[in-house]
């Protein structure tokens, strides 16, 4: 069975509080990139695709090139959702990366 789409929170960073967002209870984690590889490797046999976006900000990380990297070892499309808050000249560049299919950046978080 192929799935459309598979979410992975890489983090649970934000960095904003945003009213439309839940409060977190969960101590604040990054996934290590050696956990990341492994799941990509697991999900690339039920999907082509996935989202780096659950309730953290992906972009807030700033090796998140490296998390790229292995998405696009794993051969697996990826989409990413930010508020736009954390896009310096070094993550700008990160969204150029030949895995991303999709960028969002989320308007509703514009004012916080």
């Amino acid at each position: 069975m192929k799935f459309s789409r598979a979410y992975v929170e890489i983090t649970n960073i934000c960095g904003l509080s945003c009213s439309f967002c839940p409060p977190k209870n969960q101590p604040t984690t990054t996934m290590p990139l050696s956990l990341f590889k492994s799941i990509t490797e697991q999900l690339r046999s039920y999907t082509d695709e996935i989202a780096l976006h659950v309730m953290g900000d992906p972009m807030v990380l700033s090796n998140v090139k490296e998390y790229l990297d292995i998405a696009y070892d794993a051969g697996l499309k990826v989409m990413i959702t930010t508020s736009g808050f954390y896009l310096d000249d070094l993550r700008r560049e990160a969204l150029f990366h030949p895995t991303l299919r999709q960028i969002n950046i989320s308007l509703n978080s514009f004012n916080k």
